[in-house]
């Protein structure tokens, strides 16, 4: 269902442009080869077999157009609504967070199309962080590992303006190192959709 919402998004958005029959300029004029592109959105992701919500910041540039380079940082946060037994055989509720930092190359086909489709492979690392709140007990036990992620992903984007972009994105998010215990899921689907800034 969240992937429908995706793209019924973007057909909306298409739709409305297209009916309002305004002149587009998406090819600049400038000599420069480089533009630079700011972008802010709202991510899903699952942790741990939980969706959570958060946000992604992204600072990067384009290269004729075509080549998308950059960095980008996020936030997201799940907490378990069950409790569990722990080997004390004491009740637990656990939140899950995750704080990232990725580096990312990327490809835009046809960037100068209304709606076109990009790519991006990100390279990074983070902080996994797990609390645990012992419900009998009212005691907390923190845990933070450091991880490492590699994040393909891909696309749609409509430019809504000259300076202006909607985008979604749907890829998968795979996360190496210690940063589960007991058989918690690191690994997972990775949903966004995100507005960007910058000279079309």
């Amino acid at each position: 269902m969240r992937y429908l919402f995706f793209l019924l998004v973007f057909l909306v958005e298409a739709t409305i442009v297209k009916a309002q029959n305004r002149e587009w300029a998406f090819n600049s004029t400038t000599s420069s080869n480089m533009k630079l592109e700011l972008g802010v959105g709202y991510l899903w992701s699952e942790l741990n077999g939980h969706w959570s919500g958060g946000t992604e910041l992204n600072l990067g540039g384009i290269y004729r157009s075509n080549w998308a380079f950059g960095v980008r940082g996020s936030w997201n946060k799940v907490s378990t609504s069950k409790t569990t037994l722990d080997e004390l055989n004491e009740l637990k509720e656990i939140d899950i967070s995750l704080i990232s930092g990725l580096a990312y190359l990327g490809y835009i086909h046809q960037a100068e199309e209304l709606i076109h489709f990009r790519g991006e492979l990100g390279l990074g690392g983070g902080i996994w962080k797990q609390e645990k709140k012992m419900v009998d007990s009212g005691l907390n036990k923190d845990s933070s590992r450091p991880v490492v992620l590699f994040h393909p992903r891909l696309g749609m984007e409509v430019n809504l303006t000259q300076w202006m972009s909607l985008s979604t994105w749907l890829g998968y998010q795979f996360i190496g190192g210690k940063a589960v215990e007991n058989g918690f899921k690191a690994d997972s689907p990775h949903a966004l959709i995100s507005l960007r800034f910058g000279n079309f």
